[in-house]
């Protein structure tokens, strides 16, 4: 064996065991966003100690993980002992622009290393962990776990936050008189175009344990005159206005499902008149790194549902009785793909 084929075995070996080891990256990431460590930082480099004191914790084993972090690139490390911010943990302060800590936070939390301990179930029947470990829908396990509720809730407002301006600035809502933000969690994306588009309306409807949390939002932004909550199951009807907008839902749904919400998006919509707006990532069909292909293994561990390319969108609506007219690429990893 050359020299070359050995350096090339020990550099696959070593991603190999980065890849394995992943999760002990993810934990780590858990707890340094639990403890606000990237808070702590905000004004400057300190040692593990100091971070230590101020989360009562130990500066050993806080230094131990700190390390860890950023060996990968999380935090940097100007000394032996002492850490600070870069580009990537900026993103989990908590008051950052483009902050994602409650995405991350929800993205490790417990609920998830539960469900990927053992992902060869769902790959043996194609059924979510959820229903091998709880036997219901993780939907349901949200509904009846107060926390879990709650980090989910916050997990999908905060992504929210990186693509409402994105798709807001994107597509022209002019036209729009009314637009119903289907499953529109705490109003972020709703609010967001609302004060883009002063003359245009809208209805916010979820679950009517969720939109009360949509409420203050509303209320805080001075909306309450143009936005409207709505509480019911998409399931079963949607409320009618001239465009609906779903960000990140079908995703979460079988074709089968997704399907049924679909039509009634198109029995609600005016004849010939009614837009349907979906803001999704779109699944690559090459090889290359996309965010995509990790929620497409999160939806079927988690929700049951599945990541799309354009042409299965084109076909998922064809059948609900919408035409996909176009799709809009956004500053952000989102599409809005419009249909009529």
């Amino acid at each position: 064996m050359t020299s070359t084929q050995v350096k090339d075995s020990v550099n696959a070996a070593d991603r190999l065991m980065q890849f394995a080891s992943g999760f002990v990256i993810s934990s780590a990431l858990n707890a340094v966003t639990r403890l606000r460590v990237a808070d702590l930082l905000a004004n400057g480099p300190l040692t593990a100690a100091e971070l230590a004191g101020a989360t009562s914790t130990s500066p050993d084993a806080l230094n131990r993980v700190m390390r860890v972090l950023a060996g990968v690139g999380v935090f940097a490390q100007p000394s032996s002992e002492k850490y600070a911010l870069n580009s990537v943990s900026t993103l989990l302060r908590s008051d950052a622009p483009q902050s994602l800590r409650d995405t991350v936070e929800f993205f490790c939390d417990s609920l998830h290393f539960e469900c990927y301990k053992d992902m060869l179930p769902s790959i043996t029947d194609g059924r979510t962990a959820s229903e091998h470990i709880w036997n219901e829908n993780v939907f349901e396990v949200f509904a009846r776990n107060p926390e879990a509720q709650t980090r989910f809730d916050n997990a999908m407002t905060n992504m929210t936050g990186s693509a409402a301006a994105a798709v807001a600035e994107a597509y022209d809502f002019s036209g729009v008189g009314t637009l119903v933000d289907v499953a529109g969690g705490h109003g972020l994306l709703l609010s967001t175009l609302l004060q883009r588009n002063p003359n245009m309306k809208g209805i916010l409807f979820d679950r009517p344990h969720v939109v009360t949390g949509a409420q203050k939002r509303i209320n805080a932004l001075q909306l309450s005159e143009r936005c409207r909550t709505v509480g019911g199951d998409f399931f079963k009807s949607v409320p009618s206005g001239d465009a609906i907008i779903m960000k990140h839902i079908i995703h979460d749904w079988s074709d089968e499902q997704a399907l049924a919400i679909l039509k009634n998006c198109r029995a609600s919509l005016k004849a010939d008149e009614g837009t349907l707006l979906l803001v999704e990532m779109l699944l690559p069909t090459d090889d290359q790194p996309h965010f995509s292909k990790v929620l497409d293994i999160e939806m079927l561990i988690l929700p049951g549902g599945r990541e799309r390319t354009s042409d299965q969108y084109r076909d998922l609506l064809h059948k609900a009785g919408f035409k996909l007219y176009r799709l809009i690429p956004t500053e952000s990893p989102y599409v809005v793909i419009e249909a009529r």
